[in-house]
């Protein structure tokens, strides 16, 4: 019985998770790239080398220049890094990315035959956010502040009440209020991409969460077992 409640909890838990990237991939980005004035050339190159993006020069100065990209959510990622690749040494160089919530016209998908080598030959382009994007999104979540201890420490509370009445909606709701996922999630991108701090944030995240609720529920514990010897 435990092992069914927590993976329903874990699925339920997760589907807040897996909606907001769906939502993130649907969408697409407007990547704003800074560069100074004599890098200008080089710049508007690599972009006129890319397929499927629209880009326009918004601003400009003495110094710099300010070139915004509109693109799909699959596609930024290459784009980042080719102008990291490109600028990422260059002083003044700058690349900040925004979520598009609508454009117009809509962009329509043109079926057009391709020869088979063409076909095989052509990059797919990836259906997921950049690691950039993923990142700033979940160290977020690495951050512990006084919210995140009252979390903790009301979902250490409902999974007792839960225990106790034997109500697996209520075990089902304190997972859901427990802040449980951010650390887990970010602690497996900290491997994936071999960032040490992110690492070491999530794992005292998760060893803070479970400390909390070691001490709060022997507290709780302690409690129930003077009322019944009373």
């Amino acid at each position: 019985m435990g092992h069914k409640i927590y993976f329903l909890g874990l699925g339920v838990a997760g589907s807040a998770f897996a909606a907001a990237i769906i939502k993130h991939l649907m969408q697409e980005r407007v990547v704003k790239v800074i560069l100074p004035v004599k890098e200008k050339a080089p710049g508007l190159e690599l972009l006129d080398s890319e397929e499927g993006v629209f880009y326009w020069i918004e601003e400009s100065n003495s110094t710099n220049v300010v070139i915004s990209i509109l693109t799909d959510s699959g596609q930024t990622e290459s784009l980042m890094d080719k102008f990291e690749r490109r600028f990422g040494k260059t002083e003044g160089f700058k690349l900040i990315v925004f979520p598009v919530e609508a454009s117009i016209p809509r962009k329509k998908e043109e079926e057009k035959p391709e020869p088979e080598s063409e076909v095989k030959t052509k990059q797919k382009k990836s259906a997921r956010i950049s690691r950039e994007e993923l990142y700033a999104d979940i160290v977020g979540s690495t951050k512990m502040s006084n919210v995140y201890l009252v979390f903790v420490v009301l979902s250490t509370i409902v999974a007792a009440i839960g225990l106790m009445k034997d109500n697996v909606a209520i075990i089902i709701g304190a997972m859901v209020i427990a802040p449980f996922l951010g650390p887990s999630v970010a602690l497996a991108l900290s491997a994936t991409l071999g960032e040490n701090k992110l690492r070491n944030d999530a794992l005292r995240d998760d060893c803070g969460i479970l400390s909390c609720n070691f001490i709060i529920s022997h507290y709780w514990l302690f409690l129930c077992c003077r009322s019944w010897h009373s």
